[in-house]
């Protein structure tokens, strides 16, 4: 037996599940973005978090920038 269900229902119970699916992939992504930043405030503290493989936020320069582009 098919249930059967009229397409504003049908709309409303679509939109409310991707909803929460969007909500549960941003709340996991924010969670593991959190999880892996680390604040540096050297470059060897910079170093450091790269080779944990973190993410490193501190302050801005030419040769910050050009070590987390470089991945060294």
């Amino acid at each position: 037996m098919q249930a059967l269900m009229d397409s504003s229902t049908l709309a409303a119970y679509v939109k409310d599940l991707l909803d929460e699916i969007q909500s549960s992939l941003l709340g996991r992504a924010t969670s593991f973005r959190d999880s892996n930043i680390v604040d540096v405030s050297s470059y060897d503290e910079l170093k450091e978090a790269i080779a944990q493989g973190k993410w490193a936020r501190g302050p801005c320069c030419a040769l910050v920038m050009f070590v987390l582009i470089c991945n060294l």
